[in-house]
């Protein structure tokens, strides 16, 4: 466990992977809907329960949410996801109501009633790795130009698993960042970029 230090904050290491302090949920495949975004904010909540609880959840239930009242290939956001954990709407196991099947159980109860959903300053990459340390993954958006676990892309070097997207454009997936490695090669990227240092991120 990670607690404050008596200056008021822990020391950061150099190098953090939550999988390796047994913080991290199997990554799981949406396949072609459009719901990184229930993915991601589900394995966050998954992961700041371990190791003492192991969950499954149900991203099915969130999708098939009567009040966001759109179709699953279109997509959505952590705003979404955070107005359904905060009503209490869910979450539900993936037992009672399991992913892709295009329908979601009426009267289900939520498993867990989440108290709190925390929004980081953006950019603030000592909030970010603090709260990774605190809870073992932290959902983000990004912009990739790959579409599913097959694809390739200039932007990715896949023996170093690094991707890097060099311009500034409106984010398309949401991932979780599980860790980083603030010595990692800035040359493993196949895109230019300004410094050593990478976050590792479990992608759906």
């Amino acid at each position: 466990a990670v607690g404050p230090s008596q200056a008021g904050q822990t020391q950061l290491p150099a190098r953090y992977d939550a999988r390796e302090a047994g913080r991290t949920s199997p990554a799981r495949d949406q396949g072609a809907w459009g719901s990184c975004w229930a993915f991601a904010s589900l394995l966050a909540l998954e992961n700041s329960l371990l190791p003492q609880e192991v969950w499954d959840f149900s991203e099915d239930h969130m999708l098939h949410n009567p009040n966001f009242n759109f179709r699953e290939e279109v997509g959505g956001d952590y705003m979404m996801a955070a107005s359904y954990l905060l009503a209490w709407q869910g979450p539900v196991t993936e037992a009672e109501d399991v992913y892709g099947d295009g329908i979601s159980p009426q009267g289900l109860k939520p498993s867990k009633h989440v108290q709190e959903v925390r929004i980081l300053p953006e950019g603030d990459r000592d909030a970010i790795k603090r709260a990774v340390l605190e809870s073992g993954g932290v959902q983000t958006s990004l912009y990739t130009t790959m579409t599913d676990q097959t694809s390739e892309s200039e932007f990715y070097n896949l023996e170093a698993r690094a991707y890097c997207y060099p311009q500034e454009v409106d984010p398309n997936h949401d991932v979780v960042i599980v860790g980083w490695d603030d010595n990692f090669p800035k040359e493993a990227f196949p895109a230019q970029v300004e410094a050593n240092g990478a976050y590792l991120c479990e992608n759906s």
